[in-house]
């Protein structure tokens, strides 16, 4: 789970986290031997083929606000969980200390926007591995876009 739906009882204990506190991506990077690789992604952005090939300028300036608020997240992370709590389900100081704590170590925020080939042949394992699990028909992976800012 995320550690915004369980504060309290992650803070008392009550729930402990598995594989020595690791996030889903630490373990996947692990799986697909990748150290430090950020995937799979949870809420990507995904746009119809037709939609993005007719539309390059505002592709570019999406990605260029959402670069920019990653930015800002990264040199006011703790400035940003203490002035909206509610968006990190935490309330009083301690709560807000302890998220404030936790995503010091385990920010869960990509960071970056822009896709790399490294790891578009990193996600894309991801495809082969759902497949071989049994829970893909799909044999290719969805197109991917590197692009630079």
């Amino acid at each position: 789970m995320l550690p915004d739906f369980g504060v309290p009882q992650l803070m008392n204990e009550e729930v402990k986290v598995l594989y020595d506190g690791k996030t889903s991506a630490d373990l996947y990077s692990e799986i697909v031997d990748k150290p430090g690789h950020e995937g799979p992604m949870i809420n990507i952005f995904l746009a119809r083929e037709d939609w993005y090939d007719t539309h390059p300028d505002e592709v570019a300036f999406f990605l260029s606000l959402w670069e920019r608020g990653l930015e800002e997240w990264a040199a006011h992370k703790d400035e940003i969980i203490a002035s909206y709590p509610q968006h990190f389900a935490v309330e009083g100081d301690d709560q807000i200390q302890w998220m404030q704590d936790y995503l010091a170590n385990h920010d869960w925020f990509a960071k970056g926007i822009y896709l790399t080939d490294e790891w578009v042949d990193s996600e894309s394992e991801l495809f082969t591995l759902l497949k071989d699990a049994g829970l893909s028909d799909s044999a290719e992976p969805p197109r991917f876009e590197v692009l630079t800012p």
